[in-house]
């Protein structure tokens, strides 16, 4: 997968997040950009909390798959040690890098 459609699946798990935290938000439109990212973070952790069928805080690449799909196509880039499972703070690590990258991208003019 190149990098243009890794970035663009990353997006579109965050945008899922933050859509369903954000329908949250409609009934308090004063809500702020911290209120908006811990709702994020519950989200992901729910949903993460979820997809870990036997709950030992990883998840595999079978639970991913279950669970969270299109984290799953992202597994072996989160999986940076190969350990063959992911935790909630590889997760966050990941969506960082690639929210870091897209503004490097954005400010680099491309």
């Amino acid at each position: 997968m190149n990098r243009t459609a890794s970035l663009a699946i990353t997006l579109a798990i965050a945008a899922m997040l933050l859509a369903t935290a954000s329908a949250q938000d409609s009934s308090n439109p004063s809500s702020s950009r911290s209120e908006r990212m811990a709702r994020f973070q519950q989200m992901l952790e729910q949903r993460f909390a979820q997809a870990d069928s036997n709950h030992d805080g990883k998840l595999t690449l079978a639970e991913a798959q279950a669970g969270m799909p299109r984290l799953a196509e992202h597994f072996d880039a989160i999986d940076t040690q190969h350990r063959g499972y992911i935790t909630l703070r590889e997760i966050d690590r990941y969506l960082i890098a690639q929210a870091r990258q897209r503004r490097a991208q954005q400010q680099g003019g491309g």
